[in-house]
């Protein structure tokens, strides 16, 4: 057979049969399948496996194009600037003479930008389309890194970073698109998770790489290399990431009409026994979706459970915890309870680096855990992953706010970053799930904004309200914030199951 991956759909009507061949990536290998319509409804089988047209990258968890790769991998290169930005400017704040109260400013300018920039993203993704759209904000990326070592002053660096967040609202918008057009519900949440891992990969090189370089060469000839290094490799696998082949819903479909193929295939068919028959005309065992639009949008939403909306409002106090409120005061929680040092097991240590322990933490769950996460939530669904670590999140955040003790408080902190690293890959793959299906980039759109939103008022509102009322009290709030969306989300499942 000339495609690959090839599933051989039979129309066994009262006098003659239709034969179609379609090329699908199923996620889980490649293998021949054949489908029996009846009035029973679809009997299928697995006849045999076949290569794959496309160079697989093997692993335990996941099979994924290597123009797929190529994507997470472009993307991950251009953090290089980025991240490195956060340890570095405020490091050498006093030799670029930028003042102390800017660093602030500008380090988070990117992230309120793209509250606005993530709206704009799809008209921009219609216009240039996405191989353009993913190549320009590639160069705009390095040209960005650039003027970070460049001596340009407080204004000039700041619209760098204005403009470097609208290069990540369309990187990220191309990237959720690609694993939307080629993933399925078997695979999605694995792709997401793959995703999020590389991409940290990126930032955690980036800051180990920036260390190292302004240590030996200076701050300016850092940003100068990454500038180089984002060019002579993102550029390059940027464009051979948007070679990737664009499938249609899913599934491609081509006439076969090799008659003799045919006979074969029948006789094979009427020596089995079926598999399996049912009513609906999606499979979920290949993730092929034979059928109407209407019947594939029940057939996830039956996995999910969870609307649309309240994946919006679920990924906002998600990143609200995970990216913000937690993140940003926990040293400070420390601090208040145990001051500059706390002793454990008759041994000394400071806060601030339990602190930064902790935070490290969060981005070690995101490099190794990310596609374990996504991959329970292909195998399990995703209503049971979002529900358990709601909880997950709910008992850290209570720990937090009301126990002395050091060791449960930095537990409850290592857990509580567990179920974000879990949350964000799962509704990743909702609202992606969601987008494939509608083919509306407003809901990515949407989705990214309400994840933005929460990680810059996280930071923002989060410390504040801390201040304001205490902690114990901010953490409660948040707690109960989660279990209102549980509720919410209780409640949509029912009423999908009716």
């Amino acid at each position: 057979m000339k495609n690959s991956n090839k599933v051989v759909i039979i129309m066994q009507k009262k006098y003659s049969t239709l034969r179609e061949t379609t090329s699908q990536n199923t996620g889980h290998g490649d293998t021949e399948v054949d489908y029996s319509v009846s009035n029973n409804g679809l009997s299928y089988r697995t006849v045999q496996s076949s290569k794959n047209i496309f160079d697989r990258i093997p692993g335990r968890f996941c099979n994924i194009h290597t123009e797929q790769l190529a994507i997470f991998l472009t993307v991950a290169i251009t953090l290089l600037g980025d991240s490195s930005l956060y340890v570095l400017l405020p490091t050498y704040v006093f030799d670029l003479g930028i003042p102390v109260a800017a660093v602030g400013v500008i380090l988070s300018l990117n992230r309120f930008v793209r509250i606005i920039t993530n709206y704009y993203a799809k008209y921009l993704y219609s216009y240039f389309g996405r191989r353009r759209l993913f190549i320009y904000s590639v160069i705009l990326s390095a040209i960005t890194t650039l003027f970070y070592g460049l001596p340009v002053g407080v204004v000039i660096l700041g619209f760098s970073r204005l403009i470097w967040g609208g290069c990540w609202s369309a990187m990220r918008l191309v990237s959720f698109e690609s694993i939307a057009e080629n993933s399925n519900d078997n695979n999605r949440g694995t792709l997401t998770g793959l995703f999020h891992s590389i991409a940290r990969i990126g930032s955690l090189l980036a800051i180990f790489l920036g260390g190292i370089l302004s240590n030996y060469l200076g701050y300016r000839n850092t940003y100068y290399i990454f500038a180089f290094m984002t060019f002579i490799i993102g550029v390059p696998l940027s464009f051979y990431g948007m070679s990737i082949k664009r499938s249609s819903g899913n599934m491609q479909i081509s006439e076969q009409t090799d008659e003799r193929a045919t006979e074969q295939t029948q006789e094979q068919m009427t020596e089995q026994t079926p598999v399996q028959t049912t009513e609906q005309t999606t499979v979920r065992e290949t993730g092929v979706s034979v059928g109407n639009n209407e019947n594939t949008y029940n057939h996830v939403k039956s996995k999910v459970n969870i609307s649309l909306k309240l994946t919006y409002f679920m990924t906002f106090l998600n990143s609200w915890v995970g990216n913000g409120l937690l993140v940003s005061t926990i040293g400070y929680i420390l601090l208040l309870i145990f001051g500059k040092e706390v002793t454990l097991f008759n041994i000394t240590i400071g806060v601030s680096i339990a602190a930064s322990f902790l935070v490290s933490v969060r981005w070690f769950y995101d490099i190794f855990l990310s596609v374990i996460f996504g991959k329970l939530a292909d195998r399990f669904g995703y209503f049971k992953i979002i529900i358990m670590n709601c909880i997950l999140q709910i008992i850290s955040l209570l720990i937090i706010a009301y126990t002395q003790s050091f060791i449960l408080i930095f537990l409850a902190a290592i857990v509580g970053f567990g179920g974000v690293t879990a949350l964000t890959s799962t509704l990743d793959a909702s609202a992606i799930g969601y987008q494939s299906l509608n083919k509306d980039k407003n809901i990515l759109g949407h989705f990214t904004t309400w994840q933005d939103l929460g990680a810059a008022f996280g930071s923002m509102a989060g410390y504040s309200l801390v201040i304001a009322v205490g902690y114990s009290r901010a953490y409660m709030i948040t707690a109960l914030m989660i279990v209102l969306a549980i509720a919410f989300a209780i409640i949509n499942r029912k009423r999908n199951s009716e």
